[in-house]
């Protein structure tokens, strides 16, 4: 795994995120994924009324929005750092 991470931090940057961050809203292009090393993910969508409705959980080691990034579409929902 170190080998890995080390393959992936030459060719991408480290970031660290606060709780509450939000990693990327439903609709913008996505123009990055992400790989979670610690901590927890929360992908959800908003209805019209503001209220948030939890699609999935991401727990360390994971990707994330690699689909939407590889194929430059949008995201599909949004993201949040927990």
């Amino acid at each position: 795994m170190k080998d890995y991470l080390e393959l992936l931090s030459s060719v991408g940057k480290l970031k660290k995120f606060q709780k509450n961050s939000i990693l990327f809203y439903e609709g913008e292009e996505a123009k990055k994924f992400f790989i979670l090393l610690k901590g927890k993910i929360r992908i959800y969508k908003s209805t019209a009324s503001d209220k948030e409705i939890t699609l999935h959980y991401f727990n360390p080691p994971n990707f994330i929005a690699e689909m939407p990034a590889f194929k430059k579409l949008n995201y599909p929902a949004n993201a949040v750092f927990e």
